[in-house]
């Protein structure tokens, strides 16, 4: 995203440069006959230009910061909220690394009640894994389609038995 704003700003400078030096030239050319004043008039016109195009450059700049800021104040606002919902949710809302092993990086608070999972602000404070939580009847099937989506860099649903479930079975839709 920067490199789109630098060439964005390196664009607008180019354009800006190419339009003043064309159109100066030629203002230059149709007012001024004398040559000697015309490379008088010439230094004048490159003065101007360094200080035009510095204040051209510094005003881009700005306008891209502004953006900037906002976008951030916006995502920052986004992810509040996001963070919110996820805490309040009456479900179980993990991340999980994309490995083998699958450990939990991250469990709603909600879900580390029903799980018993300790945890930290969300970070459980002992190594789990999802497939700690599935039960022993479908690990097999569960890390085969997970195994799948993740190579095929596709969307999955998952329905699992819970492993602890207790004398009532809770399937899950994940």
């Amino acid at each position: 995203m920067r490199r789109f704003h630098a060439f964005r700003l390196s664009l607008a400078y180019i354009l800006f440069s190419i339009l003043w030096i064309g159109i100066s030239d030629q203002v230059l050319l149709i007012f001024i006959g004398d040559p000697s004043r015309l490379t008088y008039f010439q230094s004048v016109k490159g003065w101007f230009f360094v200080i035009i195009s510095g204040l051209f450059v510094l005003f881009l700049a700005q306008n891209e910061l502004q953006k900037q800021e906002k976008w951030e104040v916006q995502l920052r606002d986004q992810a509040g909220s996001m963070q919110t919902l996820i805490e309040n949710i009456p479900g179980i809302v993990y991340r999980t690394k994309a490995t083998t092993l699958r450990p939990i990086e991250y469990i709603s608070p909600s879900g580390a009640d029903y799980l018993k999972v300790a945890n930290n602000n969300g970070v459980p404070t002992d190594t789990v894994a999802l497939m700690d939580f599935v039960h022993e009847r479908d690990v097999g099937r569960v890390a085969r389609q997970l195994d799948s989506a993740i190579n095929t860099r596709s969307s999955y649903q998952l329905s699992y038995q819970l492993a602890s479930s207790g004398p009532h079975p809770r399937h899950v839709l994940d």
